[in-house]
């Protein structure tokens, strides 16, 4: 990534590759300092090369302190649409280019409801509430230099669809798989930028704006139980104090993740009463299969019994979180409701 200074514009010895190639500096031009004064040693720069109405900036170019030269980098603009040939007569001034200005500002940018190739220097500021038919996936270019930004913004989330975020073929994020989704946006004021590390090929995360999302779904009233075998436990209410992401499932008495990732999961299984020497177990199930138990013995008692368990796990986009509980007290029991301390609930928090 390249390092800026004030006031440096040098003269010009010679160009190589016949006008086209690395430029050996002269001497400092009048009222400016030269490239060794300002930098003192081997640095990377953004140039700005004029001869005339000829003109060319580059970016990422490469300052040889011991040999006083400096490197063409890559081409951000320039006169002609390419490669200006040069002569001894040019000279080399260190500026911030518009693409510096772009990356670090980040141009405000649209997001729409289609799948995506961004540009680096932008922010794509996206209101996903008219989301009506997929997820849409944006992915990161394929071409970028070290220090490009790319960030994206979600002013209206979205109860039904995500936004993906993905590199491009051969490169990363964070260290992750090449090409493989690295998270998903769905939630209003969400936020991330991201920053390319080596050229063309790896990004990583520079902002993580994303909010955790989280739901607890409670059993709204008392239910019988009719069953000593293990079931799902009839939770059937939102608590939307508590809704972040739009997660419930209650149609199915759960929770479905909407991003993959760690999770907290906690849950109570109350019922009305319990005789002596018997148990009230719980389970957590997340995508079909029981992840963890929990357990209760009775001891001479038949007031109301509780049982409460909680784990974190990591769970996968689309999974369903679910809580089962079994008794071995008879068919004519009583799940506990109410959104009260004695109720059935399931509480999912992601871990961000």
């Amino acid at each position: 990534m390249s390092t800026h200074a004030n006031r440096v514009k040098m003269t010009v010895t010679s160009v190589a590759s016949a006008g086209t190639g690395t430029i050996t500096l002269n001497a400092a031009s009048t009222g400016f300092r030269s490239f060794a004064t300002a930098y003192g040693a081997n640095a990377t720069v953004d140039i700005l090369i004029t001869e005339g109405t000829a003109w060319e900036i580059a970016r990422n170019c490469t300052y040889t302190h011991s040999g006083t030269t400096v490197s063409r980098g890559t081409l951000e603009n320039s006169s002609t649409g390419s490669a200006v040939v040069f002569t001894s007569a040019a000279a080399v001034s260190v500026i911030a280019t518009a693409a510096f200005g772009n990356n670090a500002a980040l141009n405000h940018v649209a997001g729409g409801d289609a799948d995506t190739t961004m540009a680096v220097g932008n922010m794509y500021v996206t209101d996903m509430s008219g989301w009506a038919t997929a997820d849409r996936t944006y992915t990161l270019p394929a071409a970028a230099a070290v220090g490009d930004r790319i960030g994206i913004m979600v002013t209206a989330g979205d109860a039904s669809h995500e936004l993906i975020i993905k590199p491009n073929t051969g490169n990363t994020i964070n260290g992750g798989s090449a090409a493989a989704e690295w998270s998903r946006l769905f939630i209003t004021g969400e936020v991330v930028i991201l920053r390319c590390v080596t050229a063309d090929s790896a990004w990583v995360v520079e902002y993580d704006g994303r909010i955790p999302s989280q739901c607890r779904i409670y059993l709204s009233a008392d239910t019988a139980l009719t069953s000593t075998a293990l079931v799902k436990v009839p939770l059937n209410t939102n608590d939307t104090t508590l809704d972040v992401g739009n997660l419930e499932s209650v149609s199915n008495n759960g929770i479905t993740v909407r991003r993959a990732g760690r999770y907290e999961i906690s849950g109570q299984i109350a019922l009305l009463a319990l005789t002596d020497a018997k148990y009230l177990v719980g389970q957590f199930f997340v995508g079909g299969s029981a992840i963890r138990t929990y357990a209760l013995l009775t001891t001479g008692v038949s007031a109301a019994q509780y049982v409460y368990g909680a784990t974190k796990y990591y769970i996968t986009a689309g999974q369903e979180v679910l809580l089962y509980g079994q008794q071995n007290d008879g068919t004519s029991e009583t799940w506990q409701g109410g959104d009260d301390v004695g109720t059935c609930d399931l509480h999912v928090v992601e871990i961000l």
